[in-house]
């Protein structure tokens, strides 16, 4: 009788090696087949020159999205601000935004999203005209916030995301 205890208790353990074993196939088979590639990872280029002595890019690309850092109404390559009235400041926001697009090998038509921040919300109206002249169908999602000032005292600062 105690031989044949002795022999009920060795089946069992048989019986759950042979269970942990399978478990544990069925586990690295699961894992193996199933799981997703391992994805590299995106590259981050910065786009642009930031200007000497600021601690941020002009824009930087991730894989298929481009940040677009906010831009102020001074012309890239001599350096002069433009602040005759909200229309050119506008126009030079904007052309700078297309410059660092374009250099990211991206299009204004790509452009997904825009944050707009105005120190008068009664420039709203003029800045409009010209903003939408760059993006003449199917504008990005925007937002426009009226803030008390902005930096060097410009009227008019643009940021915006874009994506492929």
């Amino acid at each position: 009788m105690r031989a044949a205890a002795v022999l009920a208790g060795l089946a069992l353990v048989a019986g759950l090696v042979v269970l942990l074993l399978l478990i544990t196939r069925e586990a690295e088979e699961s894992q193996g087949a199933g799981a997703e590639p391992e994805q590299p990872q995106a590259v981050r280029e910065v786009i642009g020159e930031a200007a000497p002595g600021l601690p941020f890019s002009p824009a930087v690309r991730v894989g298929d999205t481009l940040y677009v850092s906010g831009q102020m109404a001074i012309n890239p390559e001599t350096g002069t601000e433009v602040r005759e009235s909200i229309e050119a400041e506008t126009e030079r926001v904007m052309l700078n935004i297309e410059r660092l697009v374009r250099m990211a090998g991206f299009e204004m038509s790509d452009v997904t999203r825009a944050t707009v921040f105005l120190s008068d919300i009664d420039d709203y109206g003029a800045m409009n005209a010209v903003y939408s002249r760059f993006f003449p169908a199917d504008p990005p999602a925007r937002a426009c916030v009226a803030v008390d000032s902005l930096v060097r005292g410009f009227r008019l600062e643009i940021s915006c995301i874009a994506q492929r």
